[in-house]
């Protein structure tokens, strides 16, 4: 995947060149939000007690894009396990990677706000908690590597 960077990617420019390179965003891709709140915590939601896949273990607020506009399918999912309507999303992050079940080349996005938003939890979801970026190693998380990828963010943001 590709390194964070404190310039924030043009979205457009992004999506347009995957489509040219033929890649199907709508079905081989992948969001993630990283909310935080204006004491500088994360939200982190642990996942319902219900879910097979993950039962009880962290993440953030994200999940499969179902068209050829990762920011429009952030918002949705944001709006979906959070009950977060933030007005802007900036993207912070994104590359392709092989998805370890299916074997299979797919991209994800990682986007990242700021938000006073009361969260509302989704029936995917037991709970949730605001975490500070130096507390988020002591959570287990269901997706490896987005401990790090909050960490890196935090230290350039």
């Amino acid at each position: 995947m590709t390194q964070i960077t404190n310039n924030k990617h043009d979205i457009n420019t992004v999506v347009e060149n995957l489509l040219n390179e033929g890649f199907d965003i709508s079905t081989m891709g992948s969001v993630i939000t990283l909310v935080k709140n204006k004491e500088g915590k994360y939200l982190v939601l642990q996942r319902s007690w219900e879910d097979e896949d993950g039962r009880g273990l962290y993440d953030f607020a994200g999940g499969s894009t179902d068209s050829n506009d990762p920011l429009d399918d952030a918002k949705r999912e944001l709006f979906e396990e959070a009950g977060i309507t933030a007005p802007t999303l900036d993207l912070i992050h994104h590359g392709k990677y092989i998805c370890p079940w299916k074997g299979e080349e797919k991209v994800k996005f990682v986007f990242a706000c700021e938000t006073d938003e009361e969260v509302k939890l989704s029936f995917e979801h037991h709970s949730f908690e605001w975490v500070d970026a130096s507390e988020i190693m002591n959570y287990e998380f269901y997706k490896v590597g987005l401990q790090e990828l909050l960490l890196e963010h935090a230290k350039q943001d």
